[in-house]
């Protein structure tokens, strides 16, 4: 039996035996400091630092005494979870509490920050297919942003943390269906990016060339006033000079088609093939060049000579 904690969207606990929400996580308090230290898994949380987060109004002793009677509520509600032959979620101490790193509860931000891991740092033109599985995969767990309706000063910033990681994820898998004439797929993923910002111009962009590309240009067109729209109501200001560039491609129907990924690669190996060819030459002239130094040290000894500097010419 293992527990399942979904924190993006609602907070929801249940195990993988059943589908209805663990009993006994009905406080808010028992909610909010179960989220925090999931959320803070990686680092043990002092008792005194715990108490003032969530009772900041309380004295010390009073607040140590609610963190004492929240923590024994959590525990209780968390052991129909945890058999005794498996390892215990959270570690409880004198003075500390903290995630233990051994247990098998599955939590889907980890999940989430595993799989976007993965693709950080690559480009979404450079992604190749597995990574773009696992774009796909975090995507799927975002089911909505983290702990949504609350509104703790704490929850607040990691929840634009994540989400920060979330539109990256569907900018980089935007692009990656760009690149691969996955149009359709690539256009809700611009789509979804603007439901959160419909001000970003590059999602504008990128909804064009692909409504476009997949043969509807009046809906390309429209999409750039829908962008002039935007971007007015928000930043009160103009497309920047690549999106009326691209806009003007599209009217006056000049947008060059994008090569497919597989002619794209196949340049990119015919290049390669090149540089490697070139370099097989280069040390096959190096290879000459040796034998002939090779062959003056050992017509010089031969001959009782002074040995020649290495690449004077050959005696006749």
């Amino acid at each position: 039996m293992r527990l399942r904690v979904l924190l993006l969207g609602k907070l929801r606990l249940h195990d993988d035996t059943s589908t209805q929400p663990a009993a006994g996580f009905e406080s808010s308090k028992v909610q909010e400091l179960f989220a925090y230290v999931l959320l803070h898994r990686r680092r043990p949380h002092t008792r005194e630092a715990l108490a003032n987060l969530l009772w900041p109004e309380s004295g010390p002793d009073q607040g140590r005494k609610y963190l004492r009677q929240t923590l024994w509520q959590l525990q209780s509600a968390l052991e129909p979870h945890c058999p005794p032959h498996l390892p215990k979620l959270l570690i409880v101490e004198t003075d500390w509490v903290g995630v233990n790193q051994s247990s098998d509860a599955w939590l889907d931000v980890a999940e989430f920050e595993r799989l976007a891991s993965g693709v950080h740092g690559i480009r979404g033109d450079d992604l190749d297919s597995p990574r773009a599985d696992a774009a796909r995969a975090a995507l799927a767990l975002y089911t909505g942003d983290l702990l949504d309706g609350w509104y703790q000063y704490w929850c607040l910033s990691e929840r634009e943390r994540i989400q920060n990681q979330y539109l990256g994820l569907l900018h980089k898998l935007m692009r990656f269906c760009e690149t691969r004439s996955l149009h359709e797929e690539g256009i809700l993923l611009g789509n979804r990016l603007l439901s959160y910002d419909r001000a970003r111009e590059h999602a504008h962009r990128g909804i064009m060339r692909m409504l476009y590309l997949s043969g509807d240009r009046t809906a390309a067109l429209r999409q750039y006033e829908r962008c002039v729209a935007a971007l007015d109501d928000e930043l009160g200001v103009r497309p920047d000079r690549r999106t009326r560039a691209l806009h003007e491609q599209i009217r006056s129907d000049q947008l060059e088609l994008a090569a497919p990924a597989s002619a794209t690669e196949g340049t990119a190996l015919t290049e390669i093939a090149a540089r490697l060819r070139s370099m097989q030459m280069l040390l096959s002239d190096l290879q000459c060049g040796l034998q002939q130094e090779v062959a003056l040290v050992e017509r010089a000894l031969q001959a009782g000579e002074p040995t020649p500097q290495p690449g004077a010419p050959l005696p006749a």
